[in-house]
């Protein structure tokens, strides 16, 4: 468990592995810090803001549209006991245009006692939106 933890801290404090990012880069990575944040003090609402309200989502459930409805499948999904500690990890990052960024990942969720951690894959495609960089399409498994 220590060792996830100080594994956690260090990559963390070494935004995509050593590489510098751009303004915008950094923008994108403080929107899954605050994801991170949210998820882990059991704010599915505030997780769901980083989604457009048009968003799609696929994942194992099938496909999802509308960030209201994703919302819904999380807390249809997940209890204050079952959501453990959210971090983001193996990031990298693509600029498809000035409004678009193709984003892909791996969730861990990590559970206290317990040394396992439930770890996915996801892609994101992110837009630029009154200035606010939104999910519009994620698709995780």
């Amino acid at each position: 468990m220590k060792n996830i933890i100080i594994a956690s801290l260090l990559l963390i404090s070494c935004p995509l592995l050593g590489q510098k990012l751009s303004k915008t880069e950094q923008r994108i990575k403080a929107n899954f810090e605050a994801q991170e944040r949210n998820w882990s003090a059991h704010d599915l609402p505030a997780f769901v803001s980083a989604y457009k309200s048009s968003a799609e989502m696929i994942s194992s459930r099938g496909r999802t549209i509308g960030a209201n409805n994703i919302l819904k499948n999380y807390q249809k999904s997940y209890t204050d006991e079952t959501m453990g500690r959210l971090f983001f990890d193996d990031f990298s990052m693509k600029k498809l245009s000035s409004k678009f960024f193709y984003v892909v990942g791996r969730y861990n969720l990590e559970y206290e006692g317990d040394q396992k951690l439930r770890q996915g894959y996801f892609s994101v495609i992110m837009e630029k939106i009154k200035g606010e960089w939104l999910i519009i399409s994620d698709h995780s498994s």
